[in-house]
């Protein structure tokens, strides 16, 4: 089990590392693709939180990256 939740935590810090990447390349607006990208980072995080539903601060994540996952709708 340890080594179950040890894969899980690289993974969401691998995410992380993703958003935030995404998040300087919007910023910097140097890269067409990193709206692409960032909408894909958060359906991975979002498809990795699924199965975690109920656990305490779960709602909370999955809620912040339905959020995202809406502003970043094409129109």
């Amino acid at each position: 089990m340890s080594a179950l939740v040890n894969q899980l935590v690289a993974q969401v810090i691998g995410l992380e590392v993703g958003l935030l990447s995404c998040q300087a390349r919007l910023a910097a607006v140097t890269d067409d693709e990193a709206l692409h990208d960032l909408r894909t980072t958060v359906r991975r995080l979002r498809s990795l939180l699924r199965p975690l539903r109920g656990l305490l601060g779960v709602e909370q994540l999955e809620s912040a990256a339905s959020t995202v996952g809406q502003l970043t709708t094409p129109l």
